[in-house]
């Protein structure tokens, strides 16, 4: 089993920064029409109770509802992925992720920001707790059949804040 709850101050820490440093982009950068208060994020061995559920800021109900759905959802699916079943008109959203580590799932979910924020912060999340490089985060998810956005796999979308965040020495 993972010691998970050693680690949630460090988590904490790093949730708060991604969240400033996402909510506080120019608007010309990022277009946000929506007034983000926190981010609520999950993180779990899967198929087990070991968890830590934890705040960044003030998330809405709504945000705290989510990470958990999220993250269910992806698992009951089997998907590395929440995107892959992701349907926004039926408010089921992106933004949880699992990896193999190590021969155990472990996944981490956020929600509170844009679905795409909240993959990419999931998978920051993730690489920080695994020591694992961003790059590899998203290459365990996607060996594992999870959808990533394009927004951060494609070389097309370069110009990106976020395909720039996943790629910064910061993060990674």
């Amino acid at each position: 089993m993972i010691d998970l709850e050693t680690r949630k101050g460090e988590l904490i820490a790093l949730a708060n920064e991604l969240f400033h440093d996402i909510t506080t982009l120019p608007s010309d950068v990022r277009s946000d029409t929506k007034l983000r208060t926190g981010i609520q994020i999950l993180v779990r061995e899967v198929n087990t109770k070991n968890l830590i559920f934890f705040s960044a800021g003030k998330p809405t109900d709504q945000a705290m509802f989510f990470a958990a759905e999220k993250a269910v959802r992806s698992a009951m699916h089997g998907h590395f992925a929440s995107e892959n079943s992701q349907k926004p008109f039926e408010m089921q959203f992106a933004g949880s992720i699992t990896i193999d580590f190590e021969g155990i799932l472990l996944q981490a979910s956020c929600s509170g920001l844009l679905a795409d924020e909240d993959v990419v912060s999931s998978m920051i999340i993730l690489s920080r707790f695994t020591g694992y490089p961003v790059s590899f985060i998203m290459e365990l998810v996607q060996r594992g059949g999870g959808i990533l956005p394009k927004v951060i796999t494609s070389s097309k979308e370069s110009y990106h804040y976020l395909y720039k965040m996943v790629r910064s020495p910061k993060y990674s």
